[in-house]
């Protein structure tokens, strides 16, 4: 697990994630029921993301093509504007998804290895709210990473996670 400065402070000031797949907001709950498929490029792609998407790829890079695909925002129109009980449940929900999107990754293949990628940030709005958005891409060797350098990020706080950090959360299905 790597995390920003940002993110470390955001979740230092909320209760330690206690996360399961009911976090997992309803409308989300079967996008990895499909599981991933491999894209010409060689980008791992949740099959369900990949079928519901409509851009143009126009990049041969697998990682490029990977955070294009797989990203999507975390729903947040049901949360309090509270911020300090929005960012829980935003992470709480957020952690839960990218969880469950690396546990089904490693029923198609060990290698390369899927991280999650969670960012939370104000948005633009005239009244700004705290809100999050994920994307998972492989960690391949002998090629640049999605983030390479995290703590160069500062306007966001990042949260990377890969497989052998989900046992850091309480994982109930």
């Amino acid at each position: 697990m790597r995390a920003n400065s940002l993110m470390s402070y955001l979740l230092g000031s909320v209760p330690p994630l206690e996360v399961s797949d009911t976090d997992i907001p309803q409308d989300y709950r079967e996008t990895f029921i499909e599981g991933w498929k491999q894209h010409e490029d060689g980008a791992w792609l949740v099959t369900s993301l990949w079928d519901s998407y409509f851009g143009k790829l126009e990049n041969n890079d697998p990682v490029h093509t990977e955070s294009t695909v797989n990203g999507r925002a975390m729903m947040d129109h049901d949360l309090p504007n509270d911020a300090r009980e929005r960012l829980a449940t935003l992470l709480r929900r957020s952690v839960a998804y990218a969880c469950a999107g690396i546990r089904s990754s490693l029923e198609v293949a060990a290698e390369p290895t899927v991280r999650a990628y969670i960012s939370v940030s104000e948005s633009a709005e005239e009244h700004p709210q705290l809100t999050a958005h994920m994307t998972f891409c492989t960690h391949r060797t002998n090629s640049i990473p999605y983030i390479e350098d995290i703590e160069s990020l500062t306007q966001e706080g990042i949260l990377e996670l890969g497989h052998d950090d989900l046992s850091q959360f309480t994982l109930n299905k």
